[in-house]
């Protein structure tokens, strides 16, 4: 046998039991590991601070700090390392939603964002549209509409299965943003892909008198230094660029 697990007669320290298996570095053996940890929970046996309220742990049935975190390292059964497990991910998950709650409320309360015109109408462009919107769509905008016309920074993430509809939604918010007399830019992971969306862009947008252009890195430095002076003079109210693009070059 190479390396052999036993234990000494009358002894369960390594058999007859749950047995934690641990990430390894260097020369440290598990049973080392596992001795370290042992002692560990020994010094801090019954005195770890609880973290979460009563009414939680009972709600939701939780074990409490103590017994959780013993059950993850050295489990009576599987049932009780389940428990312990459930615990310690519920902890984790409910302190980094309020850890993003906090970040949102510090940025809506010391931030003041952009407060667009209530006179641009997103309708403007959903009425011209040779189809309906899908309800997802509508809810979507409803939602970036109020957003926009308050004066609290929209940080929002619009999410959608591919040929979902989320480039319209864009279009119909940048059009919002120009008529209320900023500029947009757009950005796109590819080349290819900014490429397609100033198409989408131009077809809908242009008939508004809205002016689309793309700013991509395979364009030639000329015509890039005309375009973006375009942009700083007001001749262009939506550039679209790829990300590549923006992380090497100046930003607009």
């Amino acid at each position: 046998m190479v390396s052999p697990v036993f234990d000494n007669e009358g002894l369960k320290n390594n058999t007859g039991k749950i047995i934690p298996l641990y990430p390894l570095t260097y020369s440290i053996s598990q049973n080392q590991i596992r001795k370290v940890i042992e002692n560990g929970l020994s010094l801090v046996k019954g005195s770890l601070k609880e973290t979460m309220p009563k009414y939680i742990l009972d709600e939701y049935k939780l074990l409490d700090i103590n017994r959780a975190i013993n059950e993850i390292h050295f489990p009576k059964d599987f049932n009780e390392f389940e428990k312990a497990r459930q615990r310690l991910a519920f902890e984790e998950l409910l302190t980094m939603q309020i850890l993003l709650l906090n970040l949102k409320n510090q940025c809506t309360k010391k931030e003041t964002g952009i407060e667009f015109s209530k006179e641009a109408k997103m309708s403007d462009v959903i009425n011209t549209l040779p189809f309906r919107l899908t309800g997802a769509q509508l809810r979507a905008l409803e939602d970036i509409d109020r957003d926009m016309e308050s004066d609290k920074v929209m940080n929002r993430l619009l999410q959608g299965d591919v040929g979902s509809g989320k480039t319209m939604v864009a279009i119909i918010s940048a059009y919002k943003a120009v008529k209320s007399g900023y500029q947009m830019a757009i950005m796109a992971p590819t080349s290819i892909l900014a490429s397609q969306h100033l198409e989408s862009f131009r077809e809908m947008l242009e008939p508004f008198g809205i002016r689309c252009e793309l700013l991509i890195s395979n364009i030639p430095a000329k015509k890039k230094r005309e375009i973006i002076e375009d942009i700083k003079n007001g001749n262009i109210d939506v550039v679209i660029r790829n990300t590549f693009y923006t992380s090497r070059q100046h930003r607009v």
